[in-house]
C-alpha cells in the first residue's frame, strides 16, 4: 500500500515513531502492576511456579524433617497446606 507520491522516509519515520510509542506503553504498562497481581519479591529466594510444583494434579505430598504434608489446590484456586 505505498503511495508513490509519498516519501519513503515519512513511512520509516512514522514506524519509528510507533515502536517508540509501543515501547513507552510496554515499558509503563510493566512499571504498574495491575491491582491483586502477585508483586516481585524483593529478597534471593528462588521462586517456582505452583505449575511445576503441582503438575497435572490438584494436590502433591511434600515430605519435611521425617514429616509428610499435603500441598492441594482448593475449588477456588488457592493454595493449602496441610500436616
Amino acid at each position: 500500500m505505498n503511495d508513490p507520491r509519498r516519501p519513503p522516509f515519512l513511512d520509516l519515520a512514522v514506524t519509528d515513531l510507533v515502536r517508540e510509542q509501543a515501547a513507552a506503553a510496554s515499558a509503563a504498562s510493566a512499571a504498574e502492576p495491575l491491582p491483586g497481581a502477585a508483586q516481585p519479591l524483593k529478597s534471593n529466594w528462588p521462586v517456582l511456579s505452583s505449575a511445576s510444583l503441582m503438575g497435572d494434579s490438584s494436590c502433591v505430598h511434600i515430605e519435611h524433617a521425617g514429616s509428610l504434608y499435603v500441598l492441594r489446590i482448593t475449588r477456588s484456586g488457592k493454595l493449602i497446606l496441610t500436616k
